[in-house]
């Protein structure tokens, strides 16, 4: 195998070194070198830490907020089909350094989604357009409002390294995370029902009464290449979740992956785009 190896292998490799292990306590201990600066692998079903790298270093999120989103829209919504209509003066002037790590789903003006359905352009797309519209409608009328909700959901579920900023994931160095607070985020996040399901999925089609405005089969597939049967990088066994990329810091993965009946996840921060020679990379 080569020796510069894409980010997606390298999380296949570990999830295959692990999956067959037994539920007993194990480390895993990997014979190649982990470019990521901070990582962890859980075992979902014991909540052992199998492996760690800076796991209590701080990194930039990026779309990864969006997890936390998702949670508290959850944890607030009554009724996941309840209609939001799409106002773009709430994402269309959106400042940042960086503009191409802005993610889009193709929503237009007008558009009405389920609130369910906007929770899938979040979790499969990193969708800005859906990330405000749901931060702002259980906000009550505030983003920065719903952004508080979020830290006050990390503090609660004993995140003490994590704020919160914006919902769109853009570059804000007062905006970060780390790998174990991401894991707390993550255990409170699978027992909520529909989430699992939702950041699982392998793609989605909105149901949109204006759908007709987009192209036909108009489809949202889940950015992680492991859970599409037609990428090079398919594993059978991978789900989801999210995945995330800032261009000042790097890649973001949150995998989930499952065999023989064990369940285990793997979160990477801030891989390099880059290798040595400035060739692009998906570096784990």
């Amino acid at each position: 195998m080569k020796k510069i190896i894409s980010m997606l292998l390298s999380v296949v490799m570990v999830c295959c070194f692990c999956l067959n292990l037994t539920a007993k306590a194990i480390m895993f201990n990997p014979s190649f070198d982990i470019k990521s600066a901070s990582a962890l692998l859980l075992n979902l079903d014991t909540k052992e830490v199998l492996y760690q790298k800076n796991a209590d270093t701080q990194y930039m999120p990026g779309t990864l907020v969006q997890i936390m989103e998702a949670i508290v829209v959850l944890d607030t919504c009554s009724n996941l089909n309840m209609h939001i209509t799409v106002d773009p003066t709430l994402y269309t002037n959106i400042e940042t350094e960086y503009p191409e790590d802005i993610r889009y789903a193709d929503i237009k003006d007008g558009d009405t989604f389920t609130v369910e359905e906007l929770l899938y352009a979040i979790m499969l797309t990193s969708s800005c357009e859906a990330a405000t519209m749901l931060a702002h409608q259980f906000g009550n009328g505030s983003i920065p409002n719903f952004i508080a909700m979020m830290n006050d959901k990390a503090a609660e579920l004993g995140c003490t390294q994590t704020n919160f900023t914006n919902v769109t994931g853009i570059y804000d160095i007062k905006q970060k995370t780390t790998a174990n607070d991401m894991a707390l985020i993550m255990e409170y996040a699978m027992s909520i029902g529909k989430f699992e399901s939702i950041a699982t999925s392998s793609a989605f089609t909105p149901y949109s009464p204006n759908h007709e405005r987009h192209e036909e089969g108009w489809t949202w597939a889940h950015s992680n290449l492991m859970v599409q049967e037609t990428s090079e990088f398919y594993m059978e066994g991978a789900k989801g979740i999210k995945t995330a990329n800032l261009t000042r810091q790097g890649r973001n993965i949150i995998v989930e992956a499952s065999r023989d009946g064990n369940n285990f996840l793997v979160i990477l921060l801030a891989a390099p785009f880059n290798d040595e020679e400035e060739n692009l990379q998906f570096y784990h």
